[in-house]
C-alpha cells in the first residue's frame, strides 16, 4: 500500500508516495534456550508465524532490551541475548517486526549469573571411562524448579574439551556437579566444563587426565587360609609405582608393592568365611581394576598320623 501525506488536503496534487506494509500479527510458539549467562550473547532460537524480515526494525526483546533478530524463515528466527543486571527472574520475550508493535505470547527468557568450576575430583581415570567425576565450583543451581522457576536438567552438561564430547551432568547443589567420564584412547589429558544451557560453557581450564588402567592376568598362589598373612604375586600389565597401590581382595583393601611393570605383591587380608572372593589393584584411590579370583580356604587342622614312625632311609 502506498503512503502519502498532502499539506492540502488534495491528493491529488501528491507528486511521491511511500509503501507502507500491513502484516499479520507474528506469534512466538517456544524459544531454545530458555536461559543464558548474564553476560548474554547466548544464541536464542525461535519457533512461531509469520516472522517476516524488515531490517534494522525486526528484533527481539529480552525484558527491555532488544536486540537485532535474524530471520530464517516465516517460522523460525535467531537473535543474540543481550547483557542483563537481573538473574534469576522471569524475563518477558517478544519480537517485533516493525520496532514499535510486540508479540504478546507469554513467553519468558532466564538470566543467571555465571558457573565456575574450580576443581574436578577425581583429576585422573582410565581411560576406558566409565568413572564418576564430581565438579566442584560455583553458581551450580541457579533456579528452583519447586518453586515454579524453571527446570535445565535436560540442557546441564559437562563438557570434555578434547575429545568434542559432552555427557549428562547432574547438579546436587549450587557447588557440586556429577558426570560419567567418556572413554579416551587417544587423549590424555583434557579440559573439563559445565554449561546450564547446552551452549554457553565455563572457561575456567580445570583438566582432568587419562591413564591405562592395569590389566590382571594370574594371581601367585591363587589360594591361601582365612586366617591371612599370604605372600601374593599378582601378575598382569600397566603396573608403575604412583604411591597409592592397593590390592582389594573383596570388600577388604590392603597395601600393595611394586615389583616390576608387570608384578605387584601384597599380603592377603583375613577373612571369616572361605571361598572365592575378587582380588583387584588400584594404582590410584577407588581405581581398580577388573579383578581375578582368589579362593581363601578354612586352616587345615592335624590329629594325628600313622604310622608314627619309620626308617632313616624313608619311604614310609
Amino acid at each position: 500500500m502506498e503512503f502519502t501525506i498532502s499539506l492540502t488536503g488534495d491528493f491529488k496534487d501528491v507528486q511521491s508516495a511511500a509503501q507502507f506494509y500491513f502484516y499479520k500479527s507474528s506469534h512466538v510458539k517456544a524459544i531454545k534456550p530458555h536461559q543464558g549467562p548474564k553476560d548474554g550473547d547466548t544464541t536464542v532460537h525461535v519457533w512461531g508465524e509469520n516472522f517476516v524480515d524488515f531490517g534494522e526494525d525486526t528484533l527481539c526483546s529480552f525484558g527491555t532490551k532488544s536486540v537485532k533478530a535474524k530471520i530464517h524463515s516465516p517460522n523460525y528466527i535467531t537473535c543474540k541475548s543481550p547483557q542483563s543486571d537481573v538473574v534469576q527472574r522471569a524475563m518477558p520475550f517478544s519480537i517485533s517486526l516493525n520496532g514499535q508493535q510486540q508479540s504478546k505470547d507469554k513467553i519468558s527468557y532466564w538470566y543467571y549469573n555465571n558457573p565456575q568450576v574450580t576443581l574436578v575430583d577425581p583429576d585422573l581415570g582410565p581411560e576406558t571411562g566409565g568413572n564418576e567425576v564430581v565438579l566442584r565450583g560455583d553458581n551450580f543451581a541457579p533456579f528452583k524448579p519447586e518453586l515454579g522457576e524453571i527446570d535445565i536438567s535436560n540442557s546441564t552438561f559437562c563438557a570434555f574439551l578434547a575429545l568434542n564430547v559432552r555427557v549428562k551432568a547432574v547438579v546436587t547443589n549450587s557447588t557440586r556437579a556429577l558426570c560419567i567420564a567418556p572413554p579416551s584412547y587417544y587423549w590424555r589429558e583434557t579440559v573439563v566444563e559445565i554449561t546450564l544451557n547446552a551452549q554457553d560453557y565455563t572457561d575456567d581450564g580445570t583438566k582432568y587426565y587419562y591413564y591405562k588402567p592395569p590389566f590382571l592376568f594370574d594371581v601367585q598362589p591363587a589360594q591361601g587360609p582365612v586366617d591371612g598373612g599370604t605372600k601374593v604375586v599378582v601378575v598382569g600389565s600397566n603396573f608403575n609405582n604412583t604411591g597409592n597401590i592397593t590390592c582389594k581382595f573383596g570388600k577388604n583393601e590392603v597395601k600393595g608393592t611394586l615389583l616390576s611393570s608387570s608384578e605387584i605383591q601384597c599380603y592377603s587380608p583375613p577373612v571369616k568365611n572361605p571361598g572365592f572372593v575378587d582380588l583387584a589393584i588400584s594404582l590410584y584411590p577407588g581405581l581398580y581394576s577388573s579383578p581375578v579370583q582368589y579362593l581363601y580356604y578354612q586352616n587345615p587342622i592335624v590329629t594325628s598320623i600313622y604310622p608314627t614312625s619309620g626308617p632313616f632311609t624313608g619311604y614310609t
